[in-house]
């Protein structure tokens, strides 16, 4: 291309080793590295949230339950809030 066509190799608003592709290509990876990257950690600090708000109101209505409070339904015998069972039993519910 030099040696045939000087106009073209002094050219210097082409793109002739596709540069600008390659950049751009790069920083859409980075990007979508970044989101999932993002997206990855709240699912995990969500679930986190979720087991300390499920285990705190476990506590909660155990302590209440001790201390005389009847939190208990008249007809049904179940707990409120999230239904009975275990942290894992209702995190299967969500």
């Amino acid at each position: 291309m030099i040696n045939s066509n000087d106009k073209r190799a002094e050219d210097q608003i082409e793109d002739h080793n596709k540069i600008g592709t390659i950049l751009h290509m790069t920083m859409s990876m980075k990007i979508l590295k970044l989101v999932m990257l993002i997206l990855n950690c709240s699912f995990y600090f969500g679930m986190v949230w979720l087991i300390i708000c499920i285990t705190l109101e476990d506590i909660r209505l155990n302590f209440s339950d001790v201390i005389g409070h009847d939190e208990v339904e008249e007809d049904n015998g179940s707990r409120q809030g999230f239904g009975g069972g275990s942290i894992f039993e209702r995190l299967n519910n969500f």
